[in-house]
């Protein structure tokens, strides 16, 4: 997960995902002071401050601190739902050594207080 000033979103990002996940890696850039990097540490991530590349590059360096061979690519302001929770536990309960080399999963977008059910982005 890479983040800015996400204090008021990023633990109910990372609570979404606790206790089933075995590594969770929080990349702060380095000049926020909302205290975002606490809260993510509350958590239980790693976080590593770093100065601001840019959106794909700030990614990849999250991904090269993985300690596991999968990763989920979590924003600081979305969250898992029980039911993809119960999906991905499910199959990474039986993995199949042919089996998928990555998963793509629905998203659903909520704006201004609305969930977006409508648009082109």
């Amino acid at each position: 997960m890479i983040s800015g000033p996400d204090a008021g979103r990023i633990g109910r990002a990372l609570e979404s995902v606790r206790g089933w996940v075995s590594d969770i890696v929080v990349v702060v850039n380095d000049d926020v002071v909302d205290g975002t990097d606490r809260i993510a540490e509350q958590h239980g991530a790693r976080v590593f401050r770093e100065p601001w590349k840019e959106h794909i590059a700030q990614k990849n360096s999250a991904a090269e601190k993985a300690l596991q061979p999968w990763i989920l690519g979590l924003d600081s302001d979305e969250e898992i739902s029980s039911k993809l929770k119960e999906s991905l536990h499910r199959f990474f309960l039986s993995p199949k050594a042919d089996g998928p080399v990555a998963l793509r999963m629905p998203r659903c977008s909520l704006f201004l207080g609305r969930w977006v059910r409508h648009g082109d982005w």
